[in-house]
């Protein structure tokens, strides 16, 4: 870990059982002295994980944070994580030095839209209470306004969807350098 007030975080998505993708973080994450890794969701494709992307991203004996994204499936999403030693942190917030990392996934099943109204609300309150200069929050929902036409299910059109899009942010004072993908690094 680096000095206090610092945090060296690869954060990653949308692999879609890319195992070269996995293995440039992994590399990454080996020279790069990274504190954590962390994976924003769609690992998978379709509900399917690759149980060896889990363990290439593991090898670099770095600590590695979750959340699920849509194509992940929830039941093997929680497999692959607890077999990696992965820790999941949807709707949760992991404390890592000086720092919070807050995580909110998008679960493959739209049904769980509305049933996940509540634990949305009680993650959101939560995630009020942590020092904006030191949160880092990670999620596989996109920015508000946009949603393409092909994810835009996923959110519903219920009470979840209108507390996404009600929620003010405040401008974040850390300096972020984020890449679309690992493909375009």
């Amino acid at each position: 870990m680096h000095a206090p007030g610092f945090l060296k975080l690869l954060c990653f998505s949308d692999l879609h059982l890319d195992l070269a993708a996995a293995r440039r973080i992994a590399a990454k994450a080996l020279v790069g002295n990274i504190d954590l890794l962390e994976s924003a969701g769609d690992l998978g494709l379709n509900g399917v994980p690759d149980p060896e992307l889990y363990r290439v991203l593991a090898k670099p004996g770095v600590p590695v944070l979750a959340i699920p994204g849509n194509h992940d499936g929830d039941e093997s999403f929680e497999r692959s994580i607890t077999a990696s030693g992965w820790t999941s942190i949807d709707s949760a917030v992991h404390r890592h030095g000086d720092f919070f990392i807050a995580g909110h996934g998008m679960r493959s099943n739209p049904d769980y839209a509305e049933r996940e109204y509540e634990k949305f609300l009680a993650f959101a309150a939560s995630i009020e209470q942590v020092p904006a200069e030191r949160l880092v929050l990670v999620s596989h929902l996109p920015p508000r306004g946009s949603l393409s036409a092909r994810d835009r299910h996923f959110i519903g059109t219920g009470r979840r969807k209108m507390a996404i899009s009600r929620r003010r942010y405040q401008r974040c004072p850390l300096r972020l350098r984020c890449s679309r993908s690992a493909r375009t690094t």
